[in-house]
């Protein structure tokens, strides 16, 4: 994943964190599915986002099997480019700038 589309990763992310909807999630274009997949996984699993329950059936309906499958997790990071601690880095200042201008 290039910066651009993490940060339009983490935006569209931050503004999940905010007013969640799973439907805003798996109503994508192709080219996004593999990455709101991997992203909806890392939520539900690692960040303490909330909504884990809803995001990984969100990782499962982009990906099926996703959300029982660690390895298939890692084959998409692999496959996508994302990273894992820079996308955290980046939702948390996206939050966190949401909070400081509200």
């Amino acid at each position: 994943m290039t910066r651009a589309e993490d940060a339009k990763l983490a935006q569209f992310c931050a503004a999940q964190y905010w007013r969640f909807s799973a439907a805003e999630w798996v109503a994508t274009d192709e080219r996004w599915r593999a990455q709101l997949a991997t992203a909806a996984y890392f939520l539900g699993t690692t960040y303490g986002f909330g909504h884990e329950v809803e995001l990984l059936a969100v990782a499962d309906r982009l990906q099926p099997g996703l959300a029982s499958d660690f390895e298939a997790f890692r084959t998409l990071i692999d496959q996508t480019g994302f990273d894992p601690s820079r996308f955290h880095d980046m939702l948390q200042a996206e939050i966190d700038n949401a909070v400081a201008h509200s």
